[in-house]
């Protein structure tokens, strides 16, 4: 499994205006190949916002780095900060609930 950090500001934009245009992207990247999961994530009090995705596999993750789903979404955020990373699945194992 691999996971996605992404981290951002959303200057010109009230806390409103971002869970609005969110509201409106959360359809499309249910439907993104290889997707576990996405986490939305709100720094409100600071107008930062951020997601980490959960996918199958890297190349499903570099498939998706690569769309404009990913790509256009960034152009608006300021301060953007994105990791990329490697599940370390025995480690996960051993910490995960029964």
């Amino acid at each position: 499994m691999n996971v996605l950090f992404v981290s951002f500001d959303v200057a010109g934009m009230n806390d409103r205006e971002y869970l609005d245009s969110a509201h409106a992207i959360a359809p499309h990247v249910s439907g993104v190949p290889g997707l576990l999961a996405k986490v939305w994530l709100s720094r409100k009090w600071s107008n930062r916002f951020g997601a980490v995705y959960f996918f199958a596999d890297r190349p499903s993750m570099e498939r998706f780095i690569e769309t404009d789903l990913f790509e256009g979404a960034n152009e608006e955020f300021e301060g953007l900060v994105v990791g990329e990373f490697e599940v370390l699945e025995n480690l996960t194992a051993m910490t995960q609930p029964g």
